[in-house]
């Protein structure tokens, strides 16, 4: 190690170790500023965890969750439910609906033929965690208190339309639930264009449930 400046006049002894001294203060700083950094690269991902939590109402996101006990996930939809059968809803069940959910909405379509709209139910409490089988056809649903339906593509009624696929064909069923921060205020038999319109920017939190049903 060459000593040159004022180090020079030092003791050999003393010059190195303020040198080594220096040398730690400069790496000290730099593991500091490492430190800071990925401190703060860590709270950065904490507040953005946060704002997760916070857009999907206090849940984790991803949390809900839709079953059916009629059928299972990419299973079949038996004859019953379907249109030319007994044209009878299914049972659903949820979970994980968010703590800031003020409503929920249930919407059945086919995307094998255009999105067509089988069933729509909204203002459904986040406090309820599932629905019978069997609903009234109607505006209201006189089992579920506060709950109303949606005009489907079918005949054009409020409920449920089950599948009909054409004959010999399979189509894909999809149940979506949506969790949102607020009621639909709507008159009577509202049809899908304006139900999306309503709850277009208030969705924190979505849940599907898909299943087949092939036409004999």
């Amino acid at each position: 190690m060459r000593i040159t400046g004022r180090l020079a006049s030092l003791p050999a002894a003393l010059a190195v170790a303020m040198l080594a001294l220096g040398c730690g203060d400069g790496d000290g700083r730099r593991s500091r500023r490492g430190r800071d950094r990925d401190d703060d690269g860590r709270g950065r991902a904490r507040r953005s965890d946060d704002r997760d939590r916070r857009d999907d109402g206090g849940g984790a996101p991803g949390a809900m969750t839709l079953s059916s006990s009629s059928f299972d996930e990419g299973g079949m939809i038996p004859d019953h439910f379907a249109y030319n059968g007994r044209n009878v809803s299914p049972a659903l069940r949820w979970s994980g609906v968010p703590n800031a959910a003020r409503s929920l909405v249930l919407i059945v379509d086919d995307p094998d033929a255009m999105n067509f709209t089988h069933w729509i139910v909204y203002n459904i409490p986040p406090s309820l965690n599932g629905m019978p089988a069997g609903l009234d056809p109607g505006h209201q649903v006189p089992r579920m208190p506060g709950v109303n339906q949606g005009t489907n593509d079918g005949p054009g009624n409020p409920g449920y339309f089950g599948p009909e696929p054409p004959p010999g064909e399979t189509h894909t069923y999809r149940f979506t639930l949506h969790a949102l921060d607020t009621d639909i205020n709507v008159g009577p038999g509202p049809d899908r264009e304006k139900i999306d319109e309503m709850i277009r920017g208030r969705v924190i939190a979505t849940a599907v449930l898909t299943a087949k049903y092939r036409q004999p």
